[in-house]
């Protein structure tokens, strides 16, 4: 970002003066029109004359007057041609006429203090008064072209004729200031890197089943090993929270449950929530998990549901989106329809939300805007979570599935897919809760590597699980290594997805367009190893590191981490070499399924000396979580 150069201190000044001017919105808002201070241009004054008059006299009589200066001791003459004295004699010339040209350059604009004065056919026009600053070649504007400028804790950009364009709040929440044009500090967009850290994250409940003694919360891990991070939750304005995370510490945070967006059973209309999401932000960067529930029991009352998912930092948003989520699920004993479900959440005001669903789409629960085909346009502002349900079939499978639903919007938004509690397969008990965080479409990838899970008998096992490939373009083909025998080779249309059977088996998937790759852990009845279902969502290989610091629900009986990477890399879990790795044939790279020890908050840190990949997953008595420890944001060009 460009700063004001000395040259131009005058006209920052100026601006500066008049976008403090009654008008300026505290959160950064442009200013309102404002009569601002003197103009700081100024037109420059041409050398003195060194003459006004020249004569030859005879006696008292005056020969010839004209007009006159001096450049380097050489008279010039302008007008009447001028009399001369050669020897002594005077001699008079004819008189000539002469044409004088333009006084201004048509269609060029000066400034006289602070009115702008345009050129029309060679000759100064009608003064222009400007409000803010006249600027030589430009006239009125409101600010320094090209530059930004500070006023108080705002960024103020100027485009290339002088309008003000855009504005940025250099927030105190965050640790910032605003400094010669631009947010400096920790939290300063340009400082932050194109990953799963940040500053600034909204926490969002999403429908679930689950008892209400249990707890939504958030797990908060702090980057900086030497900076304490302070953080603020608050929703709809109102403060929930205000703490502290210690210099490379975990803390958790319980935060009251949303019931509109909680849900539970009997739900019958998609619906906007106004100021339904959280909003919380640190002075450093930190990395957000959430869990609906975080815990599994309380005494001897059992959760039953829940999972958890990867929160992204509102820096690394996007305005699109491709859905995952699973089928409407029709419960017999219970005569319920338990339905899938998105959910969309702004962080600027008057965001427009445009929904095109797939093919498996177009049976939704209408409201607040959504159509009962799927479609519809939704105006949220900051806060507010537009969540949409799947429509009831009373069969199973049901065609009611919002997977590869299509998500544009105008400003950056949050999706979540899910489901408030399903079967995988639809026939295997017992349900579960569904929920993870989209990447943006940017983020997508061609290549990913599909990981089964570990066994909840501590074995560290693979063990069954069902993996689902969305596309993002027509006739997208696939490829995997090792082959796989009967598994679909091409998706045909845009939001179409396949689904393989349960594997336990580790394979590359490469596809000719970027994809959305999606794995289910099974229900406990499919091999009676406890657990049920839950969803993750796989970075491609291009969003791989080489280190992650992520934590783990720390109540959890049984809790892994898998590590994808390529054979030659030496990996380190909490300082210990993982050697325990299993090779996927006719690749270069290796799987550890490794248990997770049980430190002070969840806390594990993983090392490479190359790009792998880790996602966590747990069990517990009729439920289990499973999210990645984190991902680059990168888009498939970067290298």
């Amino acid at each position: 970002m460009r700063t004001l150069g000395r040259s131009r201190l005058a006209a920052a000044l100026a601006l500066a003066l008049a976008l403090a001017s009654p008008g300026c919105s505290d959160d950064g808002g442009p200013p309102g029109s404002t009569g601002g201070p003197e103009g700081t241009s100024a037109t420059t004054e041409g050398p003195a004359s060194s003459g006004t008059t020249l004569a030859d006299t005879t006696g008292d009589t005056t020969v010839g007057t004209t007009l006159s200066s001096t450049t380097a001791g050489v008279e010039t003459t302008m007008g009447l041609e001028s009399a001369t004295s050669t020897g002594g004699e005077t001699t008079t010339g004819e008189p000539t006429t002469t044409t004088t040209g333009p006084s201004c350059v048509d269609g060029e604009i000066t400034c006289d203090g602070m009115d702008a004065v345009p050129c029309e056919g060679g000759e100064p026009g009608e003064p222009e008064p400007c409000t803010a600053m006249c600027l030589e070649g430009y006239g009125c504007v409101a600010c320094v072209p090209g530059e930004s400028a500070c006023n108080g804790q705002n960024v103020y950009h100027c485009d290339d004729v002088g309008e003000i364009v855009g504005t940025e709040h250099c927030d105190p929440v965050q640790g910032l200031e605003c400094d010669q044009g631009q947010c400096v500090g920790a939290c300063a967009p340009g400082w932050l890197g194109a990953d799963h850290r940040g500053c600034e994250f909204y926490p969002t409940v999403t429908a679930t089943i689950v008892n209400e003694l249990f707890n939504f919360a958030v797990t908060v891990v702090n980057t900086s090993d030497l900076d304490e991070a302070h953080i603020q939750i608050e929703r709809g304005g109102q403060l929930v929270v205000m703490d502290s995370v210690p210099a490379g510490g975990v803390e958790r945070f319980t935060l009251p449950w949303v019931p509109a967006l909680k849900a539970e059973l009997g739900v019958d209309a998609s619906t906007v929530v106004e100021d339904g999401a959280y909003r919380l932000r640190a002075d450093v960067p930190v990395l957000v998990y959430q869990h609906n529930p975080y815990e599994y029991a309380q005494g001897e009352e059992l959760a039953m549901t829940g999972d958890g998912a990867l929160l992204l930092p509102r820096h690394m948003w996007s305005g699109e989106y491709r859905v995952v989520a699973r089928n409407s699920w029709w419960h017999e004993i219970s005569l319920s329809e338990l339905p899938g479900f998105y959910t969309v959440t702004a962080s600027e005001d008057l965001t427009l939300v445009m929904l095109s669903p797939s093919s498996t789409g177009q049976l939704v629960l209408a409201g607040d805007g959504v159509m009962p085909a799927g479609n519809g346009v939704v105006t949220l502002d900051r806060g507010d979570v537009l969540q949409v349900y799947s429509a009831g079939t009373q069969s199973n499978p049901s065609p009611s599935d919002l997977t590869g639903t299509g998500i544009l919007a105008d400003a950056p938004v949050q999706v979540i897919g899910g489901h408030m509690c399903s079967y995988v397969p639809y026939y295997v008990g017992a349900c579960d809760h569904l929920e993870e965080v989209m990447p943006p479409v940017y983020a997508l990838d061609t290549t990913h590597v599909a990981t089964a899970p570990a066994s909840p008998d501590r074995n560290s096992k693979a063990r069954a699980r069902v993996v689902r490939i969305i596309a993002t373009e027509p006739n997208t083909s696939i490829v995997y290594t090792p082959a796989i025998d009967g598994a679909p080779a091409k998706i045909e249309g845009v939001g179409d997805y396949v689904e393989l059977p349960p594997t336990t088996a580790d394979f590359v998937i490469d596809t000719s367009a970027p994809v959305v790759v999606a794995q289910y852990m099974l229900g406990k009845n499919y091999d009676l190893m406890g657990g049920d279902p839950s969803m993750i969502v796989l970075p491609g290989v291009q969003q791989y590191r080489d280190s992650y610091l992520f934590a783990a629900p720390d109540g959890f009986p049984m809790r892994y981490a898998t590590i994808v990477a390529p054979t030659s890399a030496d990996v380190q879990l909490d300082d210990v070499v993982v050697t325990n790795y299993t090779l996927i044939p006719g690749a270069d790279l290796k799987v550890a399924r490794v248990p997770l020890s049980d430190p002070p908050g969840g806390r594990h840190l993983v090392v490479s000396t190359m790009p792998v990949h880790v996602d966590v997953h747990g069990y517990a008595p009729e439920t289990s979580f499973w999210y990645p420890a984190g991902h680059g944001l990168k888009t498939l060009a970067e290298p």
